[in-house]
């Protein structure tokens, strides 16, 4: 049955290998191979590109993968809310975030609506912009919050704003005084960076290369939170798009100074979502308490 083989091929495309999906199925590997031959004929379409080490998703794939991923997120949904219809507010929430945001607006976000939906549980993912992307996609999370990054096909774009980078300065230092600082002003400095795989590092280094200099880099960590606290441990510098007064803790040893940089003062903060879902009620009451969005876009 059609239902048998789309379930196959959606295993398939997640674990990348007939043999593991055959494994998570409980059933052989030629029964899952067969399936995907058969949708393949049915459709008139190669869904995979055959590798030597696993099963890659062609263009078509893709396109049918992210239906796929629909309509199971559709039929979970209509499961949930007739599991529910007897009780008010009930439900679950996945969120996808950049562990800057996670740390402080997000977590604030979580617990004042949890305040007003207690029977509302939520799990928050943290990682980057891309893979971010890729679990909304692929319907992992219900709402992603990406940082200065290209949405590919398959999300809509909620919310668009705009969150300048700023250079966090220890407090003894005479830049920390000052409204403002030039990348040219921080030639000198100790600075605390966040590692190549995160967005801000590649509006950092494309900001200095169009200035022809570096800056002096003494750490490194792909996690904010370490970021954070080696900086105030060690009186680096390290820029932060957090909005003034968010990060507690550093505040106090740092002071947060605007820097005059085309790119750093344009970086922007996206809220996305699967494109055509229809969402659950209490991802839309989340979008409306955390972000003010009544009406999300289809």
């Amino acid at each position: 049955m059609q239902h048998i083989a789309l379930r196959y091929f959606q295993e398939v495309a997640e674990t990348g290998s007939i043999t593991k999906a055959a494994t998570r199925l409980n059933v052989s590997a030629s029964a899952v191979s067969r399936q995907i031959i058969k949708l393949e004929e049915n459709l008139s379409a190669t869904l995979f590109e055959r590798h030597p080490r696993g099963m890659v998703l062609s263009q078509a794939g893709q396109q049918l993968a992210r239906h796929v991923s629909r309509i199971a997120l559709e039929t979970e949904m209509a499961l949930t809310e007739i599991r529910n219809f007897q009780a008010a507010d009930h439900g679950h929430i996945r969120l996808a975030s950049y562990e800057g945001y996670a740390i402080e607006t997000l977590s604030q976000a979580v617990a004042r609506f949890r305040e007003k939906h207690p029977k509302v549980t939520v799990h928050a993912w943290v990682g980057n912009s891309e893979d971010i992307c890729a679990r909304v996609l692929a319907g992992k999370a219900d709402i992603g919050i990406t940082y200065s990054h290209s949405s590919p096909p398959g999300l809509t774009i909620q919310l668009v704003e705009v969150r300048p980078i700023y250079a966090l300065i220890p407090r003894d230092n005479p830049l920390a005084r000052r409204a403002s600082v030039s990348l040219e002003d921080l030639r000198g400095q100790d600075f605390a960076f966040p590692d190549n795989s995160r967005s801000q590092r590649k509006l950092i280094e494309t900001a200095l290369a169009a200035r022809g200099f570096n800056l002096n880099r003494v750490f490194s960590t792909n996690s904010m939170a370490m970021l954070k606290t080696v900086s105030c441990m060690t009186g680096c510098v390290m820029f932060s798009t957090s909005v003034r007064g968010q990060m507690h803790g550093i505040t106090q040893t740092h002071a947060e100074v605007a820097v005059e940089d085309e790119v750093f003062s344009g970086s922007v903060l996206q809220v996305v979502t699967m494109a055509g879902r229809q969402l659950p009620q209490p991802v839309r009451n989340f979008l409306a308490s955390a972000f003010g969005i009544a009406e999300p876009l289809a």
